[in-house]
């Protein structure tokens, strides 16, 4: 879905400062900018509240994030929940 929003095929507006507004849940954003900036998660970095996590796999999931929806799974799994 990124690669899809910023490839020219989509009329994406910029702001005036040069950024692009996305509209989602800044609390739960972070996690998934950290994802794509480091490549995975560093352990001080991923989440461990198992509402969080349950959130997080739905942000991953409408964005297409498939790596990202593996690691929520699995963390997921791991906590038994």
């Amino acid at each position: 879905m990124w690669a899809a929003m910023f490839s020219g095929r989509h009329s994406v507006q910029r702001e005036e400062d040069g950024s692009y507004f996305i509209d989602c849940d800044g609390t739960h954003f972070r996690y998934i900018l950290n994802y794509l900036r480091d490549g995975g998660f560093r352990n001080d970095k991923q989440p461990s509240d198992v509402t969080i996590v349950r959130e997080l796999l739905t942000e991953a999931q409408y964005y297409h994030l498939r790596g990202l929806v593996t690691v929520l799974k699995d963390i997921r799994e791991s906590d038994g929940s």
